[in-house]
């Protein structure tokens, strides 16, 4: 297909835009891309609808046209009436999915929305776990909570995968850099979110997809995904063999809660976004996505005992560093796993996994 006069190329998966010295004529109610004029002086070329249609026709398969297409569909029937889609724009890239953002006009209020959609990245299992999310979200929803979490209006499933719609929650990203930071805490932040969500009642949650385990389980089942040959792979293997955690109940986890996941609102509790991963096991867990083996984490001396007192102080269990340890070398392994498969950052992986070992005296 030819392109579009006055289209604007589509950049960072945005929706195509219009350039902006393309004339946009008004004729009888509705905006024309105005290609030339009559000799009556009426203006001739593609209504904005006609341009939407033409690249939504020609990208089809782009990420933004599946988000597109879902945000209509699932808003569409969400509200029971025909919406309107305004341009969408891709907001960022995870590890198996993408989030675009939208405005919807569906003749009152607007309403900020966004589409996660699964890229080339997701695994085989993602569909599962959208879906629990999708029942998940739908259940915290109807609970009081410390903290705001998205409305989920609804799912499309397409031939890439399920398609997630919901409620944009609005508040800036926490900033994990503590020296960035002039009164607030970030460990403070992240302990008590995370104590908010450990509380949840694990029984009163879906169970159709979840797999209720214990702190004990959990970490075998961890150290059990790890089979690697490399030397600093059989240490880390021993080590947490030794110090896999005790039978106590698991929690809910929320799995992935780093900065861009938690959003600090205005006048609001902070909002905590992507619960993709989200999954019942050990508390240590979460603490160790945030900290990641990291010397100094919060960019702070002690940023893993501020973590832990924090957490403990907003009403979390009593950890030992050792029980974060061991989900540290976990992520850290399967890092160096993924590395030496795919032959890419070898190095990288292995200093943080050694700065680890040696941290806990292993090496």
């Amino acid at each position: 297909m030819k392109s579009v006069r006055g289209r604007r190329p589509s950049k960072e998966g945005n929706e195509p835009g219009i350039e902006p010295d393309v004339g946009r004529v008004d004729a009888g109610g509705e905006l024309i891309l105005a290609a030339g004029f009559t000799e009556a002086g009426f203006p001739y070329g593609l209504s904005v609808d006609e341009y939407r249609d033409a690249n939504f026709r020609a990208d089809s398969g782009a990420g933004w046209a599946r988000a597109k297409r879902a945000i209509d569909r699932v808003c569409s029937s969400a509200l029971g009436r025909a919406v309107e889609v305004g341009f969408v724009k891709r907001l960022g890239t995870g590890l198996s999915r993408d989030a675009y953002r939208a405005t919807i006009n569906e003749g009152r209020q607007p309403l900020d929305v966004y589409a996660l959609v699964p890229n080339r990245f997701a695994e085989p299992d993602y569909d599962r776990r959208a879906v629990f999310e999708l029942k998940l979200l739908a259940a915290l929803g109807k609970r009081e909570l410390g903290i705001r979490v998205p409305k989920v209006l609804g799912a499309l499933r397409d031939e890439g995968g399920v398609i997630l719609v919901e409620e944009l929650l609005e508040g800036l990203p926490l900033d994990l850099v503590s020296d960035r930071q002039v009164t607030f805490k970030p460990w403070q932040a992240i302990g008590e979110i995370a104590t908010e969500i450990h509380a949840l009642p694990v029984a009163e949650l879906p169970r159709a997809l979840l797999e209720a385990r214990d702190c004990r389980n959990h970490g075998e089942a961890a150290l059990a995904t790890l089979s690697g040959d490399h030397a600093l792979l059989r240490l880390a293997r021993e080590w947490m063999s030794a110090h896999l955690p005790p039978p106590e109940p698991g929690v809910l986890l929320h799995g992935d809660l780093l900065g861009q996941n938690i959003h600090l609102g205005f006048d609001a509790p902070p909002g905590v976004l992507d619960w993709e991963r989200a999954e019942v096991g050990d508390p240590a867990y979460d603490l160790a996505v945030v900290t990641r083996g990291a010397r100094r984490p919060f960019k702070r001396d002690g940023g893993l005992k501020l973590l832990l007192d924090a957490y403990a102080a907003a009403g979390g269990r009593p950890l030992p560093p050792s029980r974060v340890h061991f989900f540290e070398l976990f992520i850290l392994t399967s890092q160096l796993e993924r590395a030496v498969e795919e032959g890419r950052d070898v190095q990288g992986a292995e200093e943080r996994l050694r700065g680890v070992l040696k941290r806990i005296g292993v090496g």
